[in-house]
Formats: structure tokens, sequence, C-alpha cells
């Protein structure tokens, strides 16, 4: 049609679509022993549903992991004979997380397993230490391949055999 100068008129219709957010990214240092060949899995969850995972070769190093929505995660970092750890973590920018999972038996959390990991379990058995939640997860390796959940005398028994080459928990 004619505007009012005489002159034909085009109407511009722009249209927005939302764009996806591109997300903030998850990384940090990790530490893990022993085997360095073993992969370290680090991976986020909600509800206990892997949401995003990485992996990474060598006992230590830097992971990222990128894209990651907003929103509040479980971090679990996982490696064969270690103990898995469990970070929470709230995603609401760029996100910093160092992590550190040690051996089956390092009460200590030096990443070797010792007598005095085998010192420590039993203290704690007897209400003499004072572990971390994480590093009570250490100790607890008897039976092994089933802890029960609580550190005893029969798992400061199975870290001193480990600790003196006796017996293999790995």
């Amino acid at each position: 049609g004619l505007n009012a100068h005489g002159r034909n008129s085009v109407k511009l219709i722009k249209s927005f679509s939302p764009t996806p957010t591109a997300g903030y990214t998850v990384g940090g240092s990790y530490t893990s022993y022993l085997d360095g060949y073993q992969a370290t899995k680090i991976e986020l969850l909600q509800n206990e549903t892997v949401k995003y995972a990485t992996a990474s070769s060598g006992n230590s190093g830097s992971y990222s992991i990128p894209n990651v929505a907003s929103g509040t995660y479980t971090l679990r970092v996982s490696k064969n004979n270690h103990v898995t750890r469990d970070y929470a973590i709230t995603v609401s920018g760029n996100t910093t997380q160092d992590v550190q999972i040690c051996p089956l038996g390092d009460a200590s959390m030096n990443g070797k397993v010792q007598a005095n990991d085998a010192q420590l379990a039993y203290q704690q058995s007897q209400g003499k230490a004072n572990l971390s939640d994480y590093a009570s997860k250490c100790a607890d390796v008897a039976p092994v391949g089933s802890p029960n959940g609580k550190v005893q005398a029969a798992d400061a028994m199975v870290i001193y055999q480990q600790a003196q080459g006796k017996h293999s928990l790995y």
C-alpha cells in the first residue's frame, strides 16, 4: 500500500527465536593414585542420572566439562581401586572444583596404604579418631569387596595386611 508520502511501504517483521544457552564450563584439577594408566572418571549427576562425563588418564592433571547447564549437581569422581567421592556443586557460571580420590585403605588420604592408615582405622573404630566422612569410607574395607559402612577393627587388620604386602585389596 501507499504511505502518506505516496510511496510503497514495507513492513519489517523481525522474528526472534530463543537461542540455546551455551552453558558453562566445570573444571579443575584432579588427583588420584596407583595405576596412572587407569582412567579417572568425572561425572556430573542430577538425581543419580549422569548428565555430563569426562575421563582422564594419569594420576593428576586438569579436567574440563564444557556446555554445562545451570543447576545443582553431584560431581562424582571414581577410579578402579579407589573410593568414589561425591562433591555437591552449584553451576551458575564457570565453576572450578578441584578433586582428589584415594585408594581403598588410605585413611590418611596421602595416596599410599601404610601402617599408619591401619592405626587411624583402629582409632576410628574405638571412637578416638575423627576421620572425615571420605577418610572413613577409605578406611571401610572389610569385608573385602562389600564394606559395611562402619570402620571396625577388622578394617584396620585388612589395611595393615595390605600395607605389609600380605593381603591384596586390589
